[in-house]
């Protein structure tokens, strides 16, 4: 439909003026409209030549949102005539109202059909992540109702990789392949993980293993973080906080554990020229491989940098 409207616009734009035309424009009071856009014919009744017909197809403007309305002064639709088609429009003679009020009415859409599109958007999502889940929709727009035109949908789920226990499902709508409006639909949701849980109280900065936790099959949407499912996970790791009996892990509970720590009396490899020499010292800083930090030599109190090397190696050149 707007390509047809675009091409009844070109063919306008290359008609001539014609001596002594007669075409008479009549603008309504008010008019409702199906479409997202509004032609001179939809709001006035146009009498003239065979050949000035076409005007009834002339694109005006933007109709109101479905279920509103908009004001339009006569003098705008003038000037809006007179720029689309300069040489007709100097042959109309206009009457009727001085200001139209259009009203746009739609076609509603079931909203069975769109539920059906979001919770399919919903299952297909959860499905990547989760093999046990549920859900049910708590909240749905009211009503939907669009333009006349192909409508088409495209459905968002704008949330990281974990489940949350309230989820929104977006709905774009599109009329002729031009976005329209967005609609949310809210589901509960719930869906279950297999999941490290601590089996007692783990202190901060303890290195993790596998004797500190069991594998339970949990809602992941009970807690926040993204959780750690595999043993594998904690080779190397510690724990950055203290960690209660019975809490899921998450990644932002676990840190590398640093090849050097603050604090550490560290061994330390001093390399000048064709020179080495192997010396002790304390660690200012922790950090890991290829990393430098600063040290205190703890006979003089000196201070110097050096690169991580390996666990408590420090190269300084």
């Amino acid at each position: 439909m707007i390509f047809f409207r675009f091409l009844i616009f070109l063919l306008c734009s290359h008609v001539v003026t014609v001596a002594n035309a007669d075409i008479t424009v009549t603008v309504k009071e008010e008019v409702s409209v199906l479409h997202s856009t509004y032609t001179l014919g939809d709001i006035a009744a146009i009498n003239g030549t065979e050949k000035f017909s076409i005007l009834n197809e002339l694109p005006l403007g933007q109709s109101a949102k479905m279920g509103q309305f908009i004001n339009v002064p006569i003098e705008n639709i003038k000037t809006r005539v007179f720029k689309l088609v300069p040489g007709v429009a100097n042959t109309i003679d206009w009457h009727g109202a001085k200001v139209v009020k259009i009203n746009s009415k739609g076609r509603g859409v079931p909203l069975g059909d769109v539920k059906k599109i979001t919770s399919t958007a919903l299952n297909q999502w959860l499905s990547r992540y989760y093999k046990s889940y549920e859900y049910r929709l708590i909240k749905s727009a009211r009503d939907i109702i669009v333009p006349l035109g192909e409508i088409t949908f495209k459905t968002s789920i704008k949330t990281p990789k974990k489940a949350l226990k309230r989820m929104v499902v977006w709905l774009d709508v599109y009329i002729d392949n031009i976005f329209y409006q967005s609609y949310r639909f809210w589901y509960q949701v719930s869906a279950k993980q297999e999941t490290l849980v601590a089996k007692n109280r783990i202190e901060t900065k303890t290195p993790l293993n596998i004797d500190l936790f069991t594998i339970d099959y949990i809602d992941v949407t009970t807690f926040s973080g993204n959780p750690v499912t595999e043993y594998k996970k904690l080779d190397s790791r510690r724990a950055v906080k203290v960690i209660e009996k019975g809490t899921a892990l998450t990644y932002n509970m676990l840190e590398k554990i640093p090849f050097v720590t603050k604090g550490q009396l560290i061994n330390v490899y001093v390399r000048q020229h064709n020179v080495g020499i192997s010396t002790k010292a304390i660690a200012l800083k922790s950090g890991n491989i290829n990393e430098k930090i600063p040290m205190l030599n703890p006979a003089t109190k000196g201070k110097y940098m050096g690169t991580i090397v390996g666990e408590k190696q420090v190269v300084v050149e």
